[in-house]
C-alpha cells in the first residue's frame, strides 16, 4: 500500500500543531473547519489549500507556507525551529 499523497505535509501539521499544545478541535475551532478535514490533511489524504495555510500561519508565530509545503526551514524564526527540533539536520532542510 502506498504512502498518501501529502503525507510529509501532514507530518510537518501533525508536529507543529503538537508543539502548540493544541488538541486537533482545538485548532479546528480557531481555523473555522471540521475535525474530519483537519484529520485529512494531518493523515496526508488531502493537500491543505493555500488559504487554509494562510490562516494557519497567522496563528502560529514564525511558521513558513516554504516549511508547511517543502519542508524547507531556512526561513523559519530560531524560536519556532528550536521548537520544532529542526536544528540539528542538514542546514535549510527538515
Amino acid at each position: 500500500m502506498s504512502e498518501a499523497p501529502f503525507t510529509d505535509v501532514g507530518r510537518r501539521l501533525r508536529l507543529m500543531r503538537d508543539i502548540m499544545g493544541w488538541s486537533q478541535m482545538d485548532l479546528c475551532r480557531m481555523l473555522d473547519i471540521g475535525q474530519s478535514r483537519w484529520s485529512a490533511y494531518e493523515t496526508g489524504r488531502v493537500g491543505m489549500p493555500i488559504y487554509e495555510a494562510r490562516r494557519l500561519k497567522r496563528l502560529v508565530p514564525g511558521l513558513t507556507l516554504d516549511y508547511l509545503y517543502e519542508g524547507d526551514t531556512r526561513h523559519l524564526t530560531l524560536e519556532l525551529a528550536m521548537r520544532l527540533g529542526l536544528l540539528e539536520g542538514q542546514p535549510g532542510r527538515e
